[in-house]
């Protein structure tokens, strides 16, 4: 059974391509419980970011052929899907020192153009399918509190092309209702 008050988690796995031999990936959990890892989350938020265009289109009548003008056609597109999640943890903590060298090795899947995912979990907070967007570690000397800012992004869905090339498309609103233009 799945409680209310469960504890945040970071999963991290990479995506097997089609025809690897590689189809199991071990997915790594980070649990985020203060009592038991010393780190946990301060603040988070998701988001969504939609483009919006507006066309003023020409459209014929079907009886008389006569063009009709001022029909007003919204076109929407998803954009990204955007987390933003803050923790708080003891320098000293270990899942810290887990964590940090994690979000490090994502870095250098993303300079060597490797494929991987992260989700989350917290409460109403849930992102699946992520890349990692921002990442930002701040310490100060008062204190042996660490402060890290990890940003997450779920782009629009790929697409190939005839050639094979990807395009990275928005969904439009029409799409997704099955609503027709105007």
């Amino acid at each position: 059974m799945i409680s209310l008050n469960a504890d945040p988690v970071f999963l991290f796995y990479t995506v097997a391509k089609p025809g690897s031999r590689n189809m199991f990936n071990v997915p790594i959990p980070v649990y985020l419980s203060q009592k038991i890892t010393g780190v946990y989350v301060d603040t988070d938020n998701k988001g969504l970011s939609i483009s919006t265009d507006y066309v003023v289109g020409v459209k014929k009548d079907p009886v008389t052929g006569a063009k009709l003008r001022g029909n007003l056609v919204v076109e929407q597109a998803g954009e990204s899907q955007n987390t933003t999640v803050n923790l708080i943890g003891r320098r000293d903590s270990v899942a810290l020192n887990v964590l940090l060298p994690l979000f490090q090795s994502l870095y250098d899947k993303v300079i060597s153009q490797k494929d991987y995912r992260i989700a989350y979990f917290n409460k109403n907070v849930l992102i699946f399918n992520a890349r990692l967007a921002s990442f930002e570690v701040n310490q100060t000397r008062e204190n042996n509190l660490v402060s890290i800012s990890i940003g997450l992004e779920v782009p629009p869905e790929e697409e190939k092309d005839e050639e094979g090339a990807q395009s990275v498309i928005g969904k439009k609103w029409e799409d997704v209702t099955g609503a027709a233009n105007g």
